[in-house]
């Protein structure tokens, strides 16, 4: 009875995550194989069991071949439930690890964001599980080995949140001049574009593309009208040339939220906005950050 109530939860448990398939193959290769039932036909505790010894036993051997056998259905029961935990895991761990990769492509330390996240807004008294024996202790092991993966998983996807993962604007007729060496519009000569140019409509909204606290609102020599943005994790966005700007220094915005409006201000041949993103202090390339969102949505657990 406790072999089925451990293999329910367990069944819950991985299905709620989601790290539980049905398909016999794997997405990371893995193939499930001797994952036959209890007792090689059904589930375990079928009627198949009794079907098998309805007859009267004629010899103590004979007698106690359903106790040995309850003992290897038993045994290989428990044996799947390992390896349904460690697969579990092994996925669990391939997102984790595709999550840390995603990350340190865009130059952040992982391990650091993950340390310094804020909790969600959740609580409650600590109730463990408990066992009383070797196999239900080895399995609540592999459960907590689990856990832990999918709270640092958890813990770096809302990260994305703390991201300049957004655009910068929302109606925008195209990407005039992209983040790299370019001939310089005043002076023909070979510089590097440290942003993205959008060009759009003169006093198009321009929108924070992740919260933060404004570290500049006004004039700040070729960049015209320019708001700065500082974020968690080193970032800082610039967003240059604008007409007008709607928030002051200090203020704290929140990703959405209008900052200006399009312009042409500063050393500028036209209305557009020049849009920056600065990791301790040297440019980066915004697209960076917006492949990384798209990359980080297709990896999903569903706790």
């Amino acid at each position: 009875e406790k072999l089925l109530k451990r293999q329910k939860l367990l069944k819950d448990y991985l299905n709620k995550t989601g790290l539980l398939r049905a398909a016999p193959d794997d997405a990371d290769g893995a193939k499930a194989k001797g994952t036959r039932s209890a007792d090689g036909r059904g589930d375990f505790g079928s009627g198949s069991f009794t079907v098998r010894f309805a007859r009267p036993f004629r010899s103590p051997a004979e007698a106690r071949k359903p106790l040995n056998l309850l003992r290897a259905m038993q045994r290989d029961a428990f044996r799947q439930q390992l390896a349904l935990l460690d697969a579990a895991a092994a996925r669990a761990e391939n997102k984790l690890a595709r999550v840390r990769r995603i990350y340190k492509r865009l130059g952040l330390n992982p391990v650091r964001m993950a340390a310094k996240s804020e909790p969600d807004a959740v609580g409650g008294p600590f109730i463990p599980l408990i066992a009383h024996d070797r196999q239900g202790k080895d399995v609540i092991r592999r459960m907590d080995r689990i856990g832990a993966l999918l709270g640092e998983f958890k813990t770096l996807k809302a990260q994305g949140a703390r991201l300049p993962f957004t655009l910068p604007m929302k109606n925008f007729r195209r990407i005039s001049s992209r983040f790299g060496y370019r001939s310089d519009p005043f002076r023909h000569r070979l510089a590097l574009h440290a942003g993205v140019d959008f060009k759009a409509a003169y006093g198009a909204p321009i929108y924070a593309t992740a919260p933060g606290v404004v570290t500049r609102a006004g004039w700040t020599g070729s960049y015209g009208r320019l708001v700065e943005i500082r974020h968690d994790n080193g970032l800082v966005t610039r967003y240059a040339h604008q007409s007008r700007v709607l928030v002051h220094a200090g203020q704290r915005v929140r990703r959405g939220q209008q900052v200006g409006r399009l312009g042409s201000t500063g050393r500028s041949t036209g209305p557009h906005l020049h849009y920056e993103t600065r990791l301790y202090g040297k440019p980066v390339n915004p697209e960076r950050f917006w492949k990384a969102r798209n990359d980080l949505s297709q990896i999903k657990i569903t706790q």
